[in-house]
């Protein structure tokens, strides 16, 4: 009996030895507040104005234009030309018709020249050619339930979806049409238990890597996304204060309410620390986790979106107007 103990043990060592090792492994960079000193400047985005009235749920790019959600107007959709601030295009209205879409249709991201628009369970397709946008048709989805609330396209099939579940969140890698989950980035489901700060996540797609950002707690994760095997592999992570879900940082949190990138940066979009809900800074990182430069904005800012240096930003108490961010 004491040789099953002693062997027991010693397998437990083996196995914490392991886990601590592939802890030792993880390519965790760790920041306090002492990295934005001389690096934080205050800007004052411009106004300008909008060419229509939008109730704004959601802004995104397209290419050169800006795409725009309306949370309850008609159309459901708008493109906006990024350099003469003019809509383009708009569409989709409400109902279950051929050509409309339910309130909870959505945009989905994608670098190829396609626009796709995700609604009960069916992917739709459209071009833009000379401002006029062409539809091209629908594939049907499989519908089961499937909780996604923001998709970016690698192709017509495979997306990267954040999944917003009753029971489980997390970032998938995954056939869209059939729902098959190739890999993931998932949250443990007992999390829920702590009903005081509820878990949510941020992400956004560039190229090949998926920038993760974990609301409420200070971390920034980045992955790999390898094509030919399906899978997501972790490349490093930024932790902020040492923060963690076991020590949440309730004064000095990250919100990461949206995610930029382009081939130099990642760009954080954050609502105060100090002033929660009142003020928003953006946080720019190069893809290998230094910090670059905070910028702190003059009002709270609630989406944004980066078309080469410029990042067009959605103003709180204003729907008037876009504010353009010059980094």
């Amino acid at each position: 009996k004491m040789k099953k103990i002693h062997y027991s043990l010693f397998c437990s060592i083996i196995v914490f030895g392991f886990c601590s090792d592939a802890l030792a492994q993880r390519n965790v960079i760790k920041y306090n507040d002492e990295i934005w000193k001389g690096i934080t400047v205050q800007v004052t985005p411009t106004p300008s104005m909008l060419p229509n009235i939008y109730d704004i749920e959601e802004i995104g790019k397209h290419g050169k234009y800006i795409w725009i959600k309306n949370r309850i107007k008609e159309p459901k959709f708008a493109l906006i030309d990024s350099v003469q601030i003019r809509e383009v295009a708009a569409w989709g209205y409400i109902g279950q018709g051929p050509r409309e879409f339910l309130k909870t249709a959505m945009w989905v991201e994608g670098e190829d020249e396609y626009i796709r628009i995700y609604d009960n369970y069916k992917m739709h397709k459209f071009i833009l050619h000379n401002d006029s946008l062409h539809y091209i048709g629908k594939t049907q989805c499989n519908n089961e339930p499937d909780f996604l609330q923001t998709i970016h396209a690698i192709n017509d099939s495979i997306v990267c979806g954040y999944k917003y579940a009753p029971r489980e969140i997390g970032i998938h890698l995954l056939n869209i049409i059939s729902q098959q989950s190739f890999d993931a980035i998932r949250v443990n489901e007992g999390y829920f238990t702590n009903k005081e700060t509820p878990y949510e996540l941020s992400m956004t797609v560039f190229n090949d890597k998926v920038i993760v950002g974990r609301k409420n707690f200070n971390q920034i994760e980045i992955y790999k996304i390898n094509h030919k095997d399906r899978t997501l592999k972790e490349e490093f992570i930024i932790n902020y204060n040492n923060a963690s879900v076991q020590k949440i940082n309730k004064e000095k949190a990250c919100y990461l309410i949206n995610i930029n990138a382009n081939e130099k940066h990642f760009y954080m979009q954050n609502q105060d620390t100090d002033q929660p809900g009142q003020k928003t800074y953006v946080d720019i990182y190069t893809w290998s986790g230094k910090p670059v430069k905070r910028i702190i904005l003059d009002d709270l800012y609630l989406q944004g979106t980066l078309i080469g240096d410029t990042m067009y930003l959605k103003k709180c108490s204003d729907d008037d107007n876009l504010y353009l961010l010059i980094l």
